[in-house]
């Protein structure tokens, strides 16, 4: 999700250091502006934290809790392509 997101914003001409400055650029880029869901946007930068969490702190997750993140980065992915175009 971070990396679609960071496409877009590059298809702007955007882009910035950290994870979240991109999140807050994408926000205020797409979302404030009525281009990108809100919720959806919400939801793929509160993944960040439970991805961290997998990452450097070796949590496990359920198999639902990782269908639910697949599911959501699917729907993210597939959003940010719309808004995009081909």
């Amino acid at each position: 999700m971070f990396y679609a997101a960071r496409a877009a914003l590059s298809e702007r001409d955007l882009s910035v250091r950290s994870h979240l400055g991109m999140w807050n650029l994408f926000r205020r880029t797409f979302v404030d502006g009525g281009e990108f869901d809100a919720l959806l946007a919400r939801a793929a930068a509160a993944a960040q934290e439970p991805r961290e969490d997998a990452d450097y702190r070796a949590r496990r997750f359920s198999g639902e809790e990782a269908r639910e993140q697949v599911e959501l980065a699917e729907r993210f992915v597939s959003a940010v392509r719309q808004m995009v175009g081909p």
